[in-house]
């Protein structure tokens, strides 16, 4: 069954990179952390975030409160606690923007449908950091660390949507920006059953 979803009126559908980690320093120093955040834990906290400078962190402000956006997790991995590799590409959910970024230290779960509303999100460190991460490494430097918005899932995957065959699919380096290329905007649709409207 199709669901529809409204994007709001004179918005687009936006994009985000999810930013996980970077592939090929931890296969080449898999004893350190280089996973900036991990996907799992923005489905379950329902949260998205960026950082490690201005430059990164300020294109949250791109969003508005009420925007839609696809996550887009890019072809990396991680080691998972037994040795294996993981690796993630594509479309991996969709989201709804139900905060303005702030800095990490600062960032407390207000949505009413969140399971950890009132609570900051740095008292919960020790649940995020089960799998190590360097989501709070830089939490006392208002320039370098991370920026968090608070999100309501509307449909998430664990690995991400992607077709190799599909040359027209949408993918950038940018954090956040708007989606705006049909034959994605379809592809993302129908890997979700979804109607954007």
């Amino acid at each position: 069954m199709i669901e529809n979803i409204t994007i709001p009126a004179g918005r687009s559908l936006m994009f985000m990179n999810v930013g996980e980690t970077a592939k090929a320093w931890v296969r080449k120093y898999p004893n350190r952390t280089f996973v900036n955040r991990r996907w799992e834990n923005c489905i379950k906290f329902g949260f998205m975030s960026a950082g490690y400078g201005e430059r990164f962190n300020i294109q949250l402000n791109r969003f508005e409160i009420g925007d839609i956006f696809a996550a887009f997790i890019t072809r990396q991995g991680y080691f998972r606690p037994d040795g294996s590799y993981a690796d993630k590409h594509g479309y991996c959910g969709i989201g709804k923007v139900v905060s303005k970024p702030c800095p990490i230290k600062k960032f407390r779960f207000q949505h009413e449908k969140n399971r950890y509303r009132g609570q900051l999100l740095t008292d919960l460190e020790p649940e995020l950091q089960m799998f190590p991460t360097n989501l709070f490494k830089w939490k006392d430097d208002t320039d370098l660390c991370e920026h968090v918005i608070e999100v309501q899932w509307e449909k998430t995957d664990i690995n991400g949507f992607w077709e190799i065959r599909h040359p027209k699919l949408f993918s950038t380096q940018l954090i956040v920006c708007s989606l705006t290329n049909q034959n994605t905007i379809d592809f993302i649709g129908g890997k979700f059953g979804l109607d954007f409207q």
